[in-house]
């Protein structure tokens, strides 16, 4: 696969837990999937281009281009300078450190000011389970669906672990039958070191790792 888009192993920049990501040239990257669902890649895809990243002081992943090739999922991305946050938080002095951590979370907080597209029609991107319709009720009524699916895998491990554990989710539940009135915002799963790259980019501290 790789000698057909004219790469070796050379060309790796990172293994991620879903892919692996190749140098392409200085303008892309080339992301190997196996096993990932065409249909997430592509639904990301939409996903990024739909939001308002005019919104945001650092880069968005940019998805150019996606490729089936049986086997194999191909995405090409829109290359990002910069090295992952976790390396630079590992090399900088203890002394240091604030301004870093000062800039995440100034990257986060903005994140979650970024309203959901128009045409969002789930409160999760990817919703294998089809819990997450907006169209079954506010964002209260899924956190209610969404914990009752988790607990019906963790409800025997919590009340041995948690004390009082019966009355904490009686509470939970009851706090999400109010409805919800906040806004609709950003969360990301995943917003960790490994996940940002800091560096120079169109005069941006911040862009999306690429794995």
């Amino acid at each position: 696969m790789l000698a057909r888009y004219g790469l070796t192993e050379a060309n790796l920049i990172a293994r991620g837990m879903e892919a692996e990501v190749y140098a392409c040239g200085d303008e892309v990257v080339l992301k190997l999937y196996r096993g990932a669902p065409l249909a997430v890649l592509t639904r990301l895809q939409a996903f990024y281009a739909a939001l308002e990243r005019d919104r945001l002081f650092y880069a968005l992943p940019d998805i150019v281009w996606i490729s089936d090739e049986g086997e194999y999922h191909v995405v090409l991305e829109r290359r990002w300078p910069g090295e992952p946050l976790s390396v630079r938080v590992s090399r900088t002095p203890t002394a240091a450190l604030e301004p870093l951590f000062a800039h995440y979370v100034d990257a986060l907080l903005e994140l979650s000011q970024v309203p959901m597209p128009p045409s969002t029609t789930r409160y999760k991107l990817h919703d294998p389970e089809g819990l997450s319709a907006r169209a079954d009720g506010d964002w209260h009524a899924f956190l209610r669906r969404w914990l009752q699916h988790q607990l019906g895998r963790t409800e025997a491990f919590l009340v041995r672990e948690v004390a009082d554990f019966p009355r904490k989710r009686a509470q939970i539940f009851a706090a999400l039958e109010s409805p919800y009135t906040g806004a609709l915002g950003l969360v990301h799963g995943d917003f960790f070191g490994g996940n940002l790259l800091i560096g120079p980019c169109r005069n941006r501290l911040f862009s999306p790792a690429h794995v």
